[in-house]
C-alpha cells in the first residue's frame, strides 16, 4: 500500500476516533495519529510532525492533526473546483 493510501485510511480512523478524543485531555492538542491510536501529543502542529517523522519515517503513513471540532467549510462555487 502507497503512502497515500495509508494516511487516507489513518485520516478516516481519526475522523472516527474523534468524538471520543473531544472529551479527553488531548482537546486543542496536536497529535500523531498511527493505527487507530494517538501516538503521542503536543503544543504544536510542527512538534508533531518532527516527532513522528524521527519516529517513523518520512513515508510512515501517520496524520498529524489538531483535535478541535471539525469545520464545514461552505463552497459557494463547487463548479470550479471540477
Amino acid at each position: 500500500m502507497d503512502v497515500h493510501e495509508k494516511v487516507r485510511r489513518e485520516s478516516e480512523r481519526f475522523r472516527a476516533a474523534l468524538p471520543q478524543l473531544l472529551k479527553s485531555r488531548l482537546r486543542n492538542r496536536w497529535v500523531i495519529f498511527l493505527n487507530g491510536k494517538v501516538e503521542g501529543d503536543f503544543e504544536s502542529g510542527r512538534e508533531a510532525f518532527d516527532e513522528a517523522r524521527r519516529r517513523f519515517g518520512h513515508d510512515g503513513g501517520f496524520v498529524i492533526a489538531r483535535v478541535e471540532p471539525q469545520r464545514v467549510i461552505w463552497n459557494p462555487a463547487p463548479h470550479l473546483f471540477k
